[in-house]
Parts: structure tokens; C-alpha cells; sequence
């Protein structure tokens, strides 16, 4: 099982993984509704201390715009280390 049917898995669902983890990420922001305490919550918050909003704001939306590349490109790096596999 483990030498046959795993790494056709692995491969196979990788792309959707990439996938839940990128939304995943995209939808923590909206935890800041609710009030808990993230990367958008802590930007409001030195937003209103220092009565600038735009500055804080764009540094979380570089923040979480770099997470995701990040994400991006490790999945595209580890689907195309294992299409070497599959063919």
C-alpha cells in the first residue's frame, strides 16, 4: 500500500491540496470580523492608534499577497518534481 497506492495519491491530489491550503490562508483574514486576533486585526489596530489606515492595511495585503506566492510556488515546485515520478 505504501509503495503503490500512496504516491499515486500524493501526486494526484497535490493540486487540490495547494489548492485548500491557499483558501485556507485567503480566509483567515476574515477572522478579524469576528475579532480574533490575525495579520488584518493587528493592522486595524495600529490603523486606529495612529489615525493612517492605508500604510498598515497595504503592509498585511503584501503580507498575506507573499504568503500565497509562497504557497504558490512550493506547490508548483513539488507537482512538477512528482510529474517526474508519474511518467
Amino acid at each position: 500500500w505504501q509503495s503503490i497506492i500512496l504516491p499515486q495519491v500524493a501526486i494526484n491530489t497535490l493540486p487540490a491540496f495547494t489548492n485548500e491550503i491557499t483558501t485556507l490562508l485567503k480566509e483567515t483574514s476574515l477572522i478579524a470580523t469576528i475579532g480574533g486576533t490575525d495579520i488584518m486585526r493587528l493592522a486595524q489596530i495600529v490603523a486606529a492608534e495612529q489615525f493612517t489606515y492605508f500604510l498598515p492595511l497595504c503592509i498585511a495585503g503584501a503580507y498575506y499577497y507573499g504568503l500565497v506566492l509562497m504557497i504558490s510556488f512550493i506547490g508548483t515546485f513539488t507537482e512538477k518534481r512528482f510529474s517526474y515520478v508519474k511518467n
